[in-house]
């Protein structure tokens, strides 16, 4: 069975997305679907690579970064609140240092302290659009859609394999795997 799925990078050559949605028939759940790519990437390349396996590509990224170097976390929909909750608010995509320092200025360490917080404690902290995008990202919600315009280049030899994210809309079981 050959792999062919839309393949979204994000970051040069090192992160790539890949959406599942509608693989579970032919490859089974997002799990035994980002098992099998952690295995075809050892085997064709001789790379590790870390897998996040998530409901949206925000919390896949964050999982896959949890899982280096060559692990692999699953967060399922369900439990996607909890794994945010749990982090620095710095975890969050676009949340530098000026504005995680902002956000501590008020108290808000966590991406738990966000969700505690009305809506416009965040934006007065990152202004209007840059606090509805944290306010969104803390609650699991993707504000940006992305789709396959490039395919993926080959990696280049001696060059480790950045983290694969593998989304899927619907949950898998959680956990480290």
């Amino acid at each position: 069975r050959s792999l062919s799925m839309p393949v979204l990078l994000l970051a040069g050559d090192a992160d790539h997305i890949t959406d599942v949605s509608g693989a579970r028939r032919l490859w089974g759940t997002p799990g035994q679907i980002a098992r099998m790519l952690r295995t075809r990437v050892k085997a064709e390349t001789g790379l590790v690579c870390s897998v996040g396996v998530a409901a949206t590509k925000h919390v896949a990224k964050i999982a896959s970064t949890r899982a280096k170097p060559d692990g692999m976390l699953i967060v399922s929909a369900p439990d996607t609140a909890s794994f945010l909750a749990a982090l620095p608010v710095s975890a969050l995509w676009g949340v530098g240092p000026k504005a995680a320092e902002s956000l501590e200025n008020r108290g808000i360490r966590l991406v738990a302290d966000i969700l505690a917080s009305p809506r416009s404690v965040i934006e007065r902290a990152l202004g209007p659009a840059g606090g509805e995008r944290v306010w969104q990202l803390a609650h699991g919600v993707d504000v940006a859609r992305q789709v396959a315009q490039q395919p993926v280049r080959e990696p280049r030899a001696g060059v480790p394999l950045g983290p694969v994210v593998v989304v899927e809309r619907v949950g898998d079981r959680g956990g480290v795997v």
